[in-house]
């Protein structure tokens, strides 16, 4: 007859269960692209947010604020003279980021985010006459795209953004005139690397 107290020991075989990593709550990401729609060449900046997974909701959520860096040039021929068109573009953006998860490590990112888009504008011609414009226009960005947790502290993914610019304000004439109709609607895919802490 085997005694009870033999019954309810614990197999020595048997494995610990294992441990679950606690959440991260906050993110730093590098991001580097290129706009393919309006204003705006080759684009890197970073953002920074704080969040988690509420109790009973998919996703995880974050409050973030980011800025982003990009540059542009337009060469037009007019009246036998040659114009330059050079501008400078910094967006300023906050908003929410929600990550849903797909499979294990890979989940695709979503974000709304309202800022400004602070132009700096010169125009120059062949004669070395140069204006410049400094404007500054409300925005709001929408992205979306996949990233993969390759460990607990990094991610790497994709994000595709378009951002509806009011540029209402942008004269006719001076160094943004040219950049009015590529202003209103930018779109850009970048790279990014995401650390969780």
């Amino acid at each position: 007859m085997v005694p009870t107290v033999a019954l309810a020991q614990p197999s020595e075989s048997a494995e610990p269960a294992q441990r679950r990593r606690p959440g991260t709550h906050f993110i730093g990401e590098l991001e580097a692209g290129t706009h393919f729609q309006g204003a705006g060449g080759f684009a890197w900046g970073g953002l920074l947010g704080f969040g988690g997974k509420p109790r009973g909701v998919p996703a995880t959520l974050y409050l973030v604020a980011g800025a982003l860096r990009t540059h542009d040039t337009q060469l037009v021929d007019a009246n036998g003279a040659r114009y330059s068109y050079d501008l400078k573009l910094t967006d300023i953006d906050f908003g929410l980021r929600a990550y849903f998860p797909i499979a294990r490590g890979f989940r695709i990112t979503t974000e709304a985010m309202l800022g400004a888009t602070l132009a700096d504008a010169e125009l120059s011609d062949s004669s070395d006459y140069r204006t410049n414009q400094n404007l500054s226009m409300p925005h709001l960005t929408l992205g979306i795209g996949p990233q993969l947790r390759v460990i607990h502290e990094l991610s790497f993914g994709v994000m595709a953004r378009t951002m509806f610019v009011d540029t209402g304000n942008v004269r006719s004439t001076g160094a943004l005139s040219s950049w009015k109709e590529p202003l209103g609607r930018r779109s850009q895919v970048l790279g990014t690397v995401t650390f969780h802490w």
